[in-house]
């Protein structure tokens, strides 16, 4: 079972079979149990989302260095 990162889910407990759910395309770290889910909670994913897609781009960034 996953967690679906919409406050507002309506699903018990937020709950969803893994296999159901969506995931964010932008920054792959959070799961929604449907695209209307997701549509709904991105105003407050969106910060998240920003921090960790620049997170991610740092850190591939140092990788390419380490790696030239």
């Amino acid at each position: 079972m996953g967690t679906c990162c919409n406050p507002s889910c309506s699903w018990p407990n937020q709950k969803v079979e893994r296999s159901m759910m969506f995931c964010c395309t932008r920054c792959g770290d959070a799961n929604y149990c449907s695209i209307e889910c997701q549509r709904a909670a991105w105003k407050i994913h969106r910060g998240d989302c920003d921090n960790i897609v620049k997170l991610k781009a740092a850190f591939d960034s140092k990788q390419q260095e380490r790696v030239i």
